[in-house]
C-alpha cells in the first residue's frame, strides 16, 4: 500500500494540490489583469499590484523561490539553477491507497486516497481525482482535484487526524 516517492514525485503531487488553491479563485474571478507588453525578444513589462516590472531581455539563469514553481518552469523547458528546499533535510513520504482508474476511449479518470507527511512532524490524508484526455496519442491532465475532509460542526476545521 505505501510507496516511497522521491522529491520530484512528492512536489508534483503537492504542486497539483497547491495549484487548485490558487487557480480556482482566479478562474472564478471576473477581474481581468492587464495584458503584458512584449516586444518579441525585447523587454517585457508586467503590470502588477505593486506597480510595473520590466525584464529587459530573456533571462539566462532562473531561480524558483516558491515551493512548487519549478514544475511550471520545467514544463516550459526552463531548468532553474536553484529551488527552495521545502522540507530542508527533513524526510518526507507519500502514499497512495485505493487507487482506481477508469478508461473509456480518449478520456480517463483516476481517483484515490493520498497521504503525505514527514515522520515525526505531520501526516495528512486527502482525496484526489485526476481527469485525463488523450491528445494525439499522449495522455494529458485535463482536470485535477484534491480535497481534505472537514468537521461539519461549528468549527468547520480540517479533519487532519482522519485515516482510511
Amino acid at each position: 500500500m505505501g510507496e516511497q516517492w522521491n522529491r520530484r514525485g512528492f512536489l508534483r503531487a503537492g504542486a497539483a494540490a497547491g495549484l487548485l488553491v490558487f487557480a480556482a479563485p482566479a478562474a472564478c474571478s471576473s477581474h481581468k489583469p492587464p495584458p503584458a507588453s512584449t516586444g518579441g525578444g525585447g523587454p517585457l513589462t508586467i503590470t502588477h499590484a505593486f506597480g510595473e516590472t520590466t525584464i529587459p531581455e530573456p533571462p539566462k539563469r532562473v531561480v524558483s523561490a516558491g515551493l512548487t514553481g519549478q514544475d511550471d518552469l520545467l514544463a516550459l523547458g526552463i531548468v532553474p539553477v536553484a529551488v527552495t528546499a521545502w522540507f530542508g533535510d527533513q524526510p518526507f513520504d507519500y502514499e497512495v491507497a485505493d487507487l482506481a482508474v477508469v478508461v473509456g476511449g480518449n478520456v480517463a479518470f483516476a481517483y484515490a486516497l493520498g497521504r503525505m507527511g514527514s515522520p515525526g512532524a505531520f501526516s495528512l490524508w486527502f482525496r484526489f481525482t485526476v481527469g485525463l484526455r488523450k491528445n494525439e496519442g499522449t495522455w494529458q491532465i485535463a482536470h485535477l482535484h484534491a480535497s481534505v475532509p472537514f468537521y461539519m460542526d461549528e468549527t468547520r476545521r480540517a479533519a487532519l487526524d482522519l485515516t482510511p
